[in-house]
């Protein structure tokens, strides 16, 4: 799920000219990306189509590239660092991901915690209502 929501590991050869600053920058800026939790009421019971739902993961990830090699496009070789601040169209998609993948994994995993008859009889928040995220 991680390789899946990284923008451009899903741009698959498209995303590789960018792959590695991206990458380093990503990293350098971790601590500023807040997580952001939907909340596992986001998460129905039933079981989830997997690779549905990666796919989906892999075409929003896809979508980001996008984004983001056109500031590279932009930005030069080696990258300008004034298309990179925090207030950068990089940041928000390394931040986004950042929180969604985490989201992603915890989908995942009550899947296949789910799927093994697992016990969620305590697991926080669980039954709470919910609000759908904003995209």
């Amino acid at each position: 799920m991680a390789d899946a929501g990284f923008p451009p590991l899903a741009a698959g050869e498209d995303g590789a000219g960018h792959y590695t600053h991206f990458a380093r920058f990503v990293e350098q800026r971790m601590e500023r990306f807040p997580l952001v939790f939907y909340g596992h009421g986001n998460f129905p019971e039933e079981s989830l189509d997997r690779a549905g739902y990666i796919r989906q993961v892999l075409a929003r990830s896809t979508g980001n590239d996008l984004k983001i090699a056109a500031v590279y496009a932009r930005a030069g070789d080696p990258p300008a660092a004034a298309f990179f601040d925090d207030r950068s169209v990089p940041f928000a998609v390394g931040s986004l991901s950042y929180s969604r993948t985490v989201n992603d994994i915890v989908r995942i995993w009550l899947d296949a915690w789910n799927r093994a008859h697992g016990d969620l009889g305590r697991t926080p928040y669980l039954k709470l209502p919910h609000k759908e995220p904003a995209n």
